[in-house]
């Protein structure tokens, strides 16, 4: 893995962050089936007997900011050579 990778994936978890606390609230009223996707996702994860994650819409909204952020950023970075 390139040098330069590590400085990519930092701040694209940043950007994700950042994207996730503000764009979260808007995922239940542009996309509702993603919201309910994602938010079933999370509540079979805290179904688990050690792990406890917050199941409210707005944290399903994060999660799915996230991964779209950070998919895309990703694809990016290996379409440009990374």
């Amino acid at each position: 893995m390139p040098t330069k990778a590590a400085g990519s994936h930092t701040l694209s978890a940043l950007v994700a962050l950042f994207a996730s606390a503000t764009l979260s609230k808007y995922v239940w009223q542009v996309l509702p089936s993603l919201g309910e996707v994602s938010q079933s996702s999370l509540t079979l994860v805290d179904r688990l007997p050690v792990v406890s994650v917050p199941t409210d819409a707005e944290a399903a909204g994060a999660l799915l900011v996230i991964v779209v952020v950070t998919v895309v950023w990703e694809v990016a970075h290996y379409a440009r050579g990374g």
